[in-house]
């Protein structure tokens, strides 16, 4: 039974990622329409510059932050572990 819920548990956090995916996509493109109509194509164009390199920048930013991040947290866990050791001795 645990296989079927991995499973369903799975899926469901493909749906989210495609809809949160899909939510951002359709936010975007109406930004860019709405800034297009409202200021212009020259201003639209420096719109997309800066938001392309912001999204350079931001997986720049973050490129081996994941991995240090997961060893910070293992190594505070195990920090609070042994020193609840050391403080709750029965």
């Amino acid at each position: 039974m645990t296989n079927l819920a991995d499973i369903r548990d799975l899926i469901r956090g493909a749906f989210a990622s495609l809809f949160g995916f899909g939510g951002r996509l359709f936010a975007r493109a109406m930004l860019m329409v709405l800034a297009g109509r409202a200021f212009g194509i020259e201003a639209l164009g420096h719109l997309g510059q800066i938001a392309a390199i912001t999204e350079i920048m931001a997986a720049l930013c973050v490129l081996g932050l994941k991995r240090s991040l997961l060893d910070m947290l293992s190594l505070e866990a195990k920090t609070v572990n042994r020193l609840k050791r050391g403080l709750w001795k029965p």
